[in-house]
């Protein structure tokens, strides 16, 4: 039973979702190499980091950090086919379009299940930019079979580690003293939502060491809205790292105990590696799923 349930979860990864959906489209992702390596190297020619954009390591046209606020991974590459066939706007390293560590993970993602490889993007946490702070990040991960687990990749930080060389020596340096292998990432450099919400609800960490750089953007109520979005992201509804709905929100900051006992329950299933499809399913919809998804899926701003 376990092993047929396992089947079906894997089965689930390895097709689209209306998020990662290529649909006209998919002739960009059925270019994607076949390693990896491969697919996250050729998405640097698709999607370039929004850190070396604003590093000014390579050139974008100003209005290219606009597409950070398209969701699907539809209207992402239709944006870059139209602009791969303009010459005005092909540039250093042939990217064309703008992407953040969700954008480039979704891309990623979208390209493996092309493939029919079992992944998902994951929204939490990564370890690696401050000794105390956390901060909001995107990954993405499929399923190694030949060691039958889950597999973590930063497809940001390739990028990155790519481009070293070009960032100022501050960042080059302290990049390049990480030891992080982004087609490795392991345990050590990121921790999901749930991973976030667990330590701290145990007193092992304080919800005030996870957010952003900017002020404000911290706290319990960021780790919940982004253990939140982890759930819907295994319910293969990949949001923007900014769409709040139901009870999320910095306007919602206070939690009440029913929401704690709810939140506790998403963690404590997020966590579980026996965790059904079910079971995502139930929790997605006490959350207000089935009242978002059409907005969710049509690309439109969420913010309520």
């Amino acid at each position: 039973m376990q092993m047929n349930e396992e089947n079906q979860k894997l089965e689930f990864y390895s097709k689209h979702g209306a998020i990662t959906n290529p649909n006209d489209y998919y002739h960009i992702l059925e270019r994607q190499p076949v390693s990896i390596e491969g697919i996250c190297e050729n998405t640097f020619s698709l999607v370039l980091n929004d850190f070396l954009y604003h590093m000014r390591c390579f050139h974008l046209p100003d209005f290219y950090a606009d597409d950070m606020n398209i969701r699907s991974a539809e209207k992402k590459l239709e944006k870059i086919e139209l602009r791969t066939q303009d010459q005005e706007l092909v540039i250093e390293n042939n990217s064309c379009s703008l992407g953040n560590c969700r954008d480039i993970s979704l891309i990623i993602c979208a390209s493996l299940r092309q493939k029919a490889i079992p992944s998902r993007v994951r929204s939490g946490f990564a370890t690696f930019f401050n000794p105390i702070k956390k901060f909001d990040h995107w990954i993405c991960e499929y399923w190694n079979l030949e060691n039958k687990c889950w597999h973590r990749i930063d497809p940001w930080m390739y990028q990155i580690n790519k481009a070293i060389n070009k960032l100022p020596k501050e960042f080059s340096e302290g990049f390049s003293a990480l030891n992080l292998d982004p087609l490795n990432l392991g345990s050590v450099f990121f921790l999901t939502g749930a991973e976030a919400w667990q330590r701290c609800r145990n007193n092992i960490d304080s919800f005030n060491n996870y957010g952003t750089y900017e002020e404000g953007l911290e706290g319990e109520w960021f780790v919940r809205d982004n253990m939140i979005r982890d759930l819907f992201c295994l319910n293969k509804i990949e949001p923007l790292p900014w769409d709040c709905w139901g009870i999320m929100g910095k306007q919602n900051s206070v939690i009440n105990e029913a929401e704690y006992l709810l939140l506790d329950e998403v963690a404590s299933a997020l966590l579980s590696d026996n965790v059904s499809l079910i079971k995502l399913n139930e929790l997605f919809l006490r959350l207000n799923g089935d009242k978002i998804f059409d907005t969710l899926k049509n690309d439109q701003v969420l913010i309520t």
